[in-house]
């Protein structure tokens, strides 16, 4: 028999979003194993519907998603929403910057940031026997303490995968959301962290997480036994996209300012957007002329075969994020072979090598955002290249097939009555 896993993230696909993909992939892969996963989620169907109630929300209740059980509970929100919602996460992050606040005062500011009582009652009522359970992402951290709470009482391993945001190295803007007193008290008291990459292990083991508890295993995606790097030559005039969340913490906005630079020049280059389009950016596109709002495609949400599809037409992929601690989608763009520009912040640097199998840049520099699309444009030999080398380093690193030997020996290692490792 195969063991038994009880996740807990804020989300579950349809919505999208990488930490969502990850854990989806993750279940089935597990599921594949003859293992059994449950999936407790909320019901938010996109990023913003965490602390908007007006955004997408999906369907309340038990669903059986390619063999994952997926149990999704309401999302219940502060008055006046969003406003309630931002409000209570800055004071939170305010207080967790004095020295005489307590872990159990930022518990209990955090406890409503998102607010899903009924599933911290399901994790407190849980009574099946459970070999593991596993939480993600730590800015949800409401959801986790109760989370970890359900496996001390069960005798089980507590795994978390933070998706830690580390940011810039200098400014800790970011980490000051990611890395509060009670974020860390709970991921000193888990049984393993994940983190996705060595950047991010390191600052968890400045915050004092025990190395023997801190492991870096990266994000994968599956190459279904692709054998031969893919060729798709872009389409005329030059497509640079961006997937994901489009904010502006994403670079979705340094991204449409440097493109705007470029047309100046007379640079014939489209742009089109794919992700959940957030009123923080529409804002911004309404701002814009007319006549450049027209040349700004926003796809929004589209299937995986859209997204692949759009991936083999484009000449670059651009994500010029400063809030990843990964970064799947240049995974994705080196599945089919294309160069990606990313951002020097987060874990971004752990995936792109710049001048190997992509550039980067600082976030937030225009210009060097804009020089470094003109230099891809300019040098196809060279976006070809830096492709092709994203594609051999996905294989020998970041192929699923390879990562998930990797998770599934730490869940064994932590479940010592668990069944030999299946393939």
């Amino acid at each position: 028999m195969g063991l038994r896993f009880l996740f807990v993230n804020i989300g579950y696909p349809p919505f999208q979003g990488g930490a969502q993909v990850y854990v989806q992939q993750l279940a089935e892969r597990l599921v594949q194993g003859g293992h059994r996963v449950t999936v407790y989620t909320t019901d938010a169907g996109e990023v913003e519907a965490i602390w908007n109630s007006r955004k997408q929300r999906l369907a309340v209740g038990v669903e059986q998603v390619n063999g994952v059980e997926v149990v999704r509970f309401p999302l219940h929100y502060l008055w006046p929403s969003p406003y309630g919602y931002y409000l209570a996460r800055r004071l939170t992050v305010g207080l967790a910057r004095l020295s005489f606040v307590g872990e159990a005062v930022l518990r209990f500011m955090a406890y409503r940031t998102p607010w899903v009582p009924e599933l911290s009652d399901a994790l407190r009522w849980w009574s099946e026997p459970v070999d593991v359970v596993h939480g993600f992402a730590i800015p949800f951290e409401s959801l986790l303490w109760p989370a970890a709470e359900c496996a001390a009482r069960m005798d089980a391993p507590f795994f978390v995968t933070p998706f830690l945001h580390t940011g810039e190295t200098d400014d800790p803007v970011v980490e000051r959301s990611y890395a509060m007193p009670q974020q860390l008290a709970l991921l000193r008291r888990a049984s393993a962290v994940i983190a996705l990459s060595e950047i991010e292990r390191r600052f968890l083991l400045q915050r004092g997480v025990a190395p023997q508890r801190a492991h870096a295993v990266p994000a994968g995606i599956s190459l279904a036994g692709a054998a031969d790097p893919p060729c798709y030559p872009p389409e005329e005039p030059p497509l640079v996209l961006f997937v994901g969340a489009v904010t502006y913490e994403k670079g979705a906005v340094h991204l449409t300012e440097a493109v705007r630079r470029l047309w100046t020049r007379g640079v014939a280059v489209r742009l089109a957007f794919i992700g959940t389009l957030t009123d923080q950016f529409q804002r911004f596109l309404d701002g814009l002329p007319a006549a450049e709002r027209e040349r700004v495609d926003v796809w929004g949400v589209v299937t995986d075969a859209e997204k692949q599809e759009a991936m083999r037409r484009c000449t670059l992929l651009a994500m010029p994020s400063r809030v990843d601690s990964f970064g799947l989608v240049f995974l994705e763009a080196w599945a089919q072979g294309k160069p990606v520009i990313g951002a020097r912040a987060g874990g971004i640097p752990a995936v792109v090598d710049h001048g190997e199998n992509g550039l980067l840049i600082p976030f937030g520099d225009v210009d060097a955002l804009a020089a470094a699309i003109e230099r891809l444009l300019d040098s196809p030999e060279e976006a070809a290249r830096l492709g092709q080398t994203g594609w051999r380093k996905l294989k020998e690193h970041y192929d699923w097939e390879r990562v998930y030997p990797q998770l599934l020996a730490l869940y064994q290692a932590a479940a010592p009555e668990a069944p030999a490792v299946q393939e």
